[in-house]
């Protein structure tokens, strides 16, 4: 019987509790496997719960030198969709491991990253990046112009703050250095791609 807790980092996560079927997240923090289990089937609850039953997970991945670990599975409909976590203790990363092989039976493999492998990540970062700054941009000009368009969200009025403030130039200078920090990584990730440990679930 599989019956581990472990304090985790993620959003709207701070707890992860194995069972004999899933993974069990919750926001609240736990101590002791019981409270968890107590809390977690509560149907009134003010904390935010995921489950990740085992069958459905598509793999568990973590590179070298970074402590997010990135637990990719089918959701409802069987899309894609991922769950990213880091533990506070060191010593939990290899109980988490130990757990994945040994208790769960998962293959493990540690490979090198292919260069276009290890940047994927940062190129799409980049052209993220590169498409809010054209947005900012032509957003900025536009309110110079007097060409405003009334936001109908609460973000799109942050954002067009920031913009109004900054002005074309403003927008131009950040998205560059965002620019000029990505592909730096980028650099530095072609150079020497990370080695990653990647755990497989084949048959449950």
């Amino acid at each position: 019987m599989i019956n581990k807790l472990f304090s985790a980092n993620g959003y709207k996560i701070s707890s992860l509790y194995l069972d004999d079927e899933s993974f069990n997240f919750s926001s609240k923090k736990f101590t002791d496997a019981e409270d968890f289990i107590e809390s977690y089937d509560k149907t009134m609850s003010m904390a935010t719960k995921l489950e990740i039953r085992y069958g459905r997970i598509i793999s568990i991945k973590k590179e070298e030198n970074n402590r997010s670990i990135v637990i990719r599975y089918k959701s409802t409909f069987s899309i894609p969709s991922s769950c990213t976590i880091s533990f506070r203790d060191d010593k939990d990363y290899q109980l988490f491991f130990d757990c994945l092989e040994n208790d769960l039976g998962l293959l493990k493999t540690e490979d090198r990253l292919s260069p276009f492998q290890a940047i994927y990540g940062q190129l799409f970062a980049l052209a993220v990046t590169f498409a809010i700054t054209a947005f900012g941009y032509f957003d900025a000009i536009n309110q110079t112009d007097g060409k405003i368009v009334k936001a109908s969200t609460g973000k799109e009025q942050i954002f067009n703050i920031l913009v109004h403030i900054l002005g074309a130039n403003g927008v131009l200078l950040a998205g560059g250095i965002v620019t000029t920090i990505i592909l730096y990584k980028i650099s530095r990730r072609v150079m020497n791609p990370p080695n990653q440990l990647k755990f497989i679930i084949s048959d449950f």
